[in-house]
Formats: C-alpha cells, sequence, structure tokens
C-alpha cells in the first residue's frame, strides 16, 4: 500500500523529475516562465516506465464445454496491491463478446500472469493474470458489447480493478469458445483510491 504522500500530484512531480533528470528536492516548478503540463489521460507510452506503470496484454482461448458458458478474464489478485486499469480488449472469436464485472473470483483457473509490453520491464511477469471459468450461466454486471473478431478500445478506458476484481468477457452461447486479447495498464494503488 503506497503512502498518504503519493497521490497524484505526488507521484506526477516524481515523473516529472525523472523526465527532467532533477535530483534531490520534488520538483514543483521548473523556472518562474515555465510550468510543467502533464495531461493525464495523453500520457505517451514511454512514460509508463518512469511514472512506476507497466504496460501488458494477455491473450487466452478457452475451449468450448457442453452445457456450460465459457468465460475469458482479467484478474487482479486479492493482496496484489497494485490497481489494474484494462484498456480495451480484441475480440478473437466468431461470434460477439459480452463484457461483465464478475461479483464473485470463485471458479476461475487456467490462470496465468500476463505479458509485459515494455521491453524495459525485466521481470517477465506482470500482476495482473489471465484466467477463464466454465459455468452453466454466465455470472456478472453486463459492462460492454464487441462485436465478432473486432477491437474494443473506449477513449477512457474498458474498466478498473482494484485488488480481488476482474473483468470478463463470454459470448452467454453454451458450448461455444472464446477467446479475447487483454490490453492494461498497472501500477501501485494509491491511498485515495480504496474502495469506499
Amino acid at each position: 500500500m503506497a503512502s498518504a504522500e503519493q497521490g497524484y500530484p505526488y507521484r506526477y512531480a516524481q515523473l516529472l523529475s525523472r523526465l527532467l533528470g532533477v535530483k534531490g528536492e520534488q520538483l514543483t516548478e521548473v523556472s518562474p516562465e515555465l510550468i510543467a503540463a502533464i495531461i493525464l489521460e495523453n500520457d505517451r507510452l514511454e512514460f509508463s516506465h518512469l511514472a512506476e506503470e507497466s504496460i501488458a496484454a494477455g491473450d487466452l482461448f478457452v475451449a468450448a464445454l457442453a452445457a456450460n458458458i465459457s468465460q475469458t478474464a482479467v484478474l487482479n489478485p486479492t493482496s496484489s496491491g497494485m490497481l489494474i486499469v484494462v484498456e480495451g480488449v480484441a475480440n478473437l472469436t466468431a461470434l460477439p463478446i459480452l463484457l461483465r464485472l464478475p461479483t464473485v473470483l470463485t471458479g476461475f483457473s487456467q490462470i496465468t500472469p500476463g505479458i509485459p509490453r515494455d521491453t524495459r520491464k525485466t521481470s517477465g511477469r506482470t500482476v495482473g493474470q489471465m484466467a477463464s471459468r466454465q459455468a452453466a450461466a454466465a455470472a456478472g454486471n453486463l459492462i460492454g458489447f464487441v462485436p465478432a473478431t473486432s477491437i474494443f478500445f473506449p477513449p477512457r478506458g474498458l474498466a478498473v480493478l482494484i485488488p480481488s476484481t476482474a473483468v470478463a468477457a463470454d459470448t452467454n452461447v453454451v458450448n461455444q469458445s472464446v477467446e479475447a486479447l487483454w490490453f492494461w495498464r498497472e501500477r501501485p494503488v494509491e491511498v485515495t483510491e480504496t474502495r469506499q
């Protein structure tokens, strides 16, 4: 868990200090004539490493199972201490998929970490995990729809996952396989971002 000083202003002051190579105290201004303007929703991809974010992707195919609906998902594990922002999804299935926020995380299996999309990340692992689930009925609150073999990238992102949450995709059809390629960012949860 991050300390109270590590809210958004502190995090972006740290990013600006790293970008400009400033050492020592926290940077509050560059000069009296210049101010730093970072548009939060338009951060450049290469800034993610400096902002202590990881960018990741993960593809998971879930086979058909008689009398069951197959789901593929991105999970944020219970004790991760991370915030995951799911940016978008590519539907690699021949049918439309429904996007859901599961209310319980039981029953997920085939759990594997995602793949970092930044080659500067040396560990080769992500906190976010790909997972599958098969059940007689699709569960979770419906948040979106993606046509067959198409890509869905909402301008502000698809979902924000605190620890112990997930976003899942299914066709809502029994005995049907599903495959999705997910894209997300992950970073430590700030004190101000806990569940209310």
